[in-house]
């Protein structure tokens, strides 16, 4: 299966004292027997979260993002508009930085987003995964089965 991987999800994982961490450390477990992929926005956005922690420091969580990850680079501006699109469609109920994530997700063909941000809800054709398996042992998603 592939998963997109949010910079929620990727800051939780890291950070101790984030909101997400145990549900993103519980959750990896799962979510690194699937390909999983990140935009350099992504990528971007979650690297700036780490400047707490140091040049050093963020250097090895970067090398560690580029080991486990697919980057998808966003250096197209069809996507870029379609991402405006989007935008305005949603009367900027989701970021930007989330529309040219969608937009990519759809671009490569994944349905699945490891996200605790609740916008790519609104968006039908994606399913979002936010925690552990339950007792089903499905993934927790917005998804209804």
């Amino acid at each position: 299966m592939k998963l997109m991987l949010d910079s929620c999800y990727l800051v939780g994982l890291v950070l101790e004292n984030d909101q997400w961490h145990k549900l993103a450390d519980s959750l990896s477990y799962q979510v690194e027997k699937h390909d999983t992929y990140i935009t350099n926005i992504i990528l971007s956005e979650t690297m700036n979260s780490f400047q707490c922690l140091g040049g050093k420091r963020c250097k090895e969580i970067y090398d560690i993002i580029l080991e486990t990850n697919t980057i998808l680079n966003i250096n197209d501006m069809k996507l870029y508009d379609q991402s405006t699109e989007l935008l305005y469609n949603y009367d900027a109920s989701i970021g930007y930085s989330d529309c040219t994530t969608i937009e990519m997700m759809k671009k490569h063909g994944i349905k699945y987003i490891v996200s605790y941000d609740s916008d790519f809800d609104k968006k039908e054709d994606i399913i979002r995964i936010y925690n552990f398996k339950n007792k089903k042992n499905n993934y927790v998603t917005n998804f209804q089965f």
